[in-house]
């Protein structure tokens, strides 16, 4: 178990702090009142690692740097809450251990220690850590895994793109092998036989392809950061010569001399010496138009494919970036004022608090060109805390769960939500910022109404939190604050 107060942290973080990595025994404090002493310093991991931080520190901690009233509220969290995924679990198993038998054992580790209204929709699994990073259906990791299916899209059409450029090379060398035809009959004249041909013409293929590889490594080298900026990653120039990266390329290259070389190879080692010296040409020379034309039919097809797919790619994507999603997100600023620690999560807003963001909102609208300003728990787009919500019609014992947000009186008039019924938030209403709802269609029928002008008026229950429903939007969302959208 680690010291208390002591911590972790990266080279790139001691250089940020000290100007040096050299630091184990440094002292840095959290919130400039917590003081932690640096054990040791590692090297930040590498980009594509699904792990980041800038410094770890002991999980008992935790508590003691939150604001000494939301202590016991933390501590109350760490200890019972169930529910939140608040935590990344990372399990060393002792040498020999079985992972599939240990599984079996964690219904009966959660219907102990759980939570026993949830653990019957609860499920724990370990998942083995190099899974992660392709096979993660979880979510909530600290960064972005990779889509294995993207993988093999980009894949596929990297294989297709590559069998055309070799069908295309082999219709064009077997249509310049009619003009080599008399360099061939003087060759097997002098003796030459047809594997020394082969071997000839597979070297010619051969050198093409290490030419074309070069040149490919090169504008690959020169483009890389201009395509780490297109695809929103960080792909080091040194990635391509590990040693697997090369071992794949190499498989790749002789795969494609092989696929380039072999048919010209053996077209043109067919040639009749004797007919080809006399002139006499192509009818002389051997037979294959049925393989050659399979060939062109193939190319096409893979180039059909290949452009349909690219159609379809960018339809998809135009319409990822032409959907309305329900709200305005156009000229919009998002600025985080909290960090994402547990007090943030948990313990709402004080009074103090609460004054400080109303003259924050006031001094932004002191600048002509913004609009509008409001406050939200989270920015819309980027996900929610999923909480237990109850009503007339569901009982706090069916555990259904919601994705909530806390927000300003002006939330649904700068994002331009549209009602379908109802009222939006009002400071003429002394009760809306204590007991007022404003839910979604989805959330109608999730919490047993017909419709939504039914449930106007109605109690909705968020974990205690009573109050009723206002009005039926396209976002489900609650009453306070936490980042400011500026227009």
């Amino acid at each position: 178990m680690a010291a208390a107060y002591s911590a972790v942290i990266t080279d790139e973080m001691a250089m940020n702090l000290f100007g040096k990595t050299d630091v184990v025994g440094q002292t840095i404090h959290f919130v400039n009142e917590f003081p932690f002493k640096i054990s040791a310093v590692i090297k930040k991991y590498p980009e594509n690692s699904h792990i980041e931080f800038d410094l770890i520190a002991p999980y008992n901690n935790i508590p003691d740097v939150e604001p000494e009233s939301a202590r016991e509220t933390v501590e109350n969290v760490l200890r019972n809450n169930w529910i939140a995924s608040h935590s990344l679990t990372y399990v060393l198993l002792k040498p020999g251990q079985n992972v599939i038998n240990i599984n079996k054992t964690l219904p009966a580790f959660l219907k102990q220690y759980g939570d026993a209204k949830m653990s019957a929709q609860q499920t724990l699994v370990l998942q083995p850590l190099r899974d992660i990073h392709f096979n993660n259906d979880i979510g909530l990791e600290p960064r972005a895994t990779a889509d294995r299916s993207n993988l093999r899209l980009f894949l596929g059409i990297g294989f297709i793109t590559l069998i055309i450029a070799c069908i295309n090379f082999i219709n064009l060398a077997t249509a310049l092998s009619f003009t080599r035809a008399g360099e061939v009959g003087i060759r097997k004249v002098l003796g030459a036989a047809r594997s020394s041909l082969a071997r000839h013409f597979y070297g010619e293929t051969a050198l093409l392809c290490l030419l074309a590889a070069v040149i490919a490594t090169a504008i690959v080298q020169l483009t890389l950061p201009s395509f780490n900026i297109l695809v929103g990653r960080e792909i080091s120039k040194s990635a391509m010569f590990h040693w697997q990266n090369l071992a794949l390329f190499g498989a790749v290259l002789v795969a494609t001399i092989f696929l380039g070389g072999w048919y010209p190879s053996l077209f043109i080692t067919r040639f009749r010496p004797v007919e080809t010296l006399k002139g006499k040409g192509v009818s002389a020379l051997p037979k294959g138009q049925l393989f050659r034309k399979s060939l062109i039919t193939i190319q096409f097809i893979a180039s059909v494919a290949l452009i349909a797919s690219t159609m379809i790619i960018y339809n998809q994507l135009n319409f990822l970036r032409s959907q309305e999603l329900g709200f305005q997100r156009d000229a919009v600023i998002n600025i985080p004022l909290f960090s994402a620690n547990f007090h943030n999560a948990f313990a709402g807003m004080d009074g103090v608090l609460r004054q400080r963001t109303e003259t924050f909102e006031q001094e932004i609208l002191q600048n002509p060109r913004v609009q509008a300003v409001t406050l939200s728990s989270s920015a819309l787009g980027f996900g929610s805390v999923n909480r237990q919500v109850w009503s007339e019609k569901v009982s706090r014992d069916d555990n259904v769960f919601a994705s909530c947000m806390a927000v300003d009186y002006d939330f649904l008039q700068t994002y331009e939500l549209e009602l379908t019924t109802g009222r939006t938030f009002d400071k003429s209403f002394g009760s809306d910022h204590l007991n007022a709802y404003v839910i979604n269609e989805s959330a109608v029928s999730l919490l047993g109404w017909d419709s939504p002008e039914e449930a106007i008026g109605k109690n909705i229950n968020r974990e205690g939190k009573e109050g009723r429903w206002l009005a039926s939007s396209k976002i489900l969302i609650t009453r306070a604050c936490a980042s400011l959208s500026q227009h």
